[in-house]
């Protein structure tokens, strides 16, 4: 088995960082997403159509 790579990763809210060895790193921070746009990936699909 390969080995996985390290990843760094901040938190925005505090700033701590930290490392983590992953095969996916899932961003899930909704259509508004700074890690898609950092990144640079387009979105496609529906904005945000209603909130509670």
């Amino acid at each position: 088995m390969r080995e996985r790579p390290l990843r760094r990763v901040r938190e925005t809210a505090t700033s701590k960082t930290g490392e983590v060895r992953c095969a996916l790193l899932a961003g899930c921070d909704g259509g508004g997403s700074i890690v898609r746009e950092s990144l640079g990936f387009s979105w496609e699909g529906l904005r945000a159509v209603g909130s509670t």
